[in-house]
């Protein structure tokens, strides 16, 4: 069968069509993605705006159209952090369903990472032991640690890299540090309520970006070697790192991306670093296989 998941994040939306066995394998056989950075515009006006709200509407058309173009026989939408804080989130999620007849998800915080957990981690199939992934967005920083496919702890930290940006302006002189310890002494708190962990896994296309410039990714590198580039990656204008093979919609963010990542190594202080090929898109298609297989039982 073929399913397809939307993700209506802070930064973009990003569509993920894939083929399954109606199991836990997932092939993917097609993505549509557009970059709308709605999270700036909800953290200054408090709401989608009159133009923000009818470019969201389009995409989500777009991408319903992409879906049915490819064959997905159920399209699974979840809004996250900007629709959640928009006054006007739930009537975005009514609108799309009034016109193209999508159902928009607006899932918790909580939510959230437990889908991120379940798609990131998915990619781990050999790995023992307890998991933290961390998915790293535009508006928010989910957190899920558990064993094997069930996530038991589950948080929602308020450091996405835009909405961190307007906190911290890296033109000036020690903006990136100044956000990366903030971050690390955010997560540092966070650590002991999540308990204990063996591996952290990093997750979303910030993330994937960085791993890329690692050449670590899945295999894991060493958190120093990851600190180091975030470092340099954090202090880099969109200019420089397009210059090193990065997309020009992701060279825009990836320096405030890169200290947010920096800050959470430092702050789960673990000496090696993974980096997942999946997140939260597959998570919502391998939630909706388990919820077919319940009702199956």
């Amino acid at each position: 069968m073929k399913l397809a998941a939307l993700d209506l994040g802070s930064n973009s939306f990003h569509l993920l069509v894939a083929v399954t066995d109606g199991a836990a394998e997932l092939s993917k056989i097609g993505s549509h993605k557009e970059v709308l950075r709605l999270g700036n515009v909800v953290q200054l006006h408090g709401q989608l705006t009159d133009e923000a709200f009818k470019r969201a509407l389009a995409c989500v058309g777009r991408s319903a159209a992409v879906a049915q173009e490819l064959g997905a026989e159920k399209l699974l939408a979840v809004a996250t952090s900007a629709l959640r804080d928009a006054r006007n989130g739930q009537a975005f999620c009514d609108a799309c369903i009034d016109r193209f007849g999508v159902p928009i998800e607006l899932v918790s915080g909580d939510e959230e990472a437990n889908l991120a957990y379940r798609g990131a981690r998915s990619a781990l199939k050999l790995t023992t032991g307890r998991v933290l992934v961390a998915d790293i967005g535009g508006g928010s920083v989910e957190l899920g640690v558990g064993d094997g496919a069930h996530c038991d702890n589950a948080q929602s930290l308020q450091l996405g890299f835009l909405r961190l940006s307007h906190a911290f302006r890296l033109s000036d002189p020690g903006g990136a540090q100044r956000m990366a310890r903030y971050v690390q002494r955010e997560c540092e708190k966070a650590r002991w309520q999540l308990g204990r962990f063996d591996t952290l896994l990093l997750s979303g296309g910030t993330a994937r970006a960085i791993g890329k410039l690692l050449g670590g990714g899945i295999a894991g590198a060493s958190a120093t070697q990851a600190m180091k580039l975030c470092e340099e990656l954090s202090r880099s204008s969109p200019d420089k790192l397009i210059k090193r093979g990065v997309d020009k919609h992701r060279a825009e963010s990836l320096a405030a991306g890169a200290a947010v990542t920096a800050g959470l190594i430092a702050g789960f202080g673990q000496r090696e670093v993974r980096i997942s090929p999946r997140g939260l898109r597959e998570g919502v298609i391998l939630r909706e296989l388990s919820r077919r297989a319940t009702r199956a039982a």
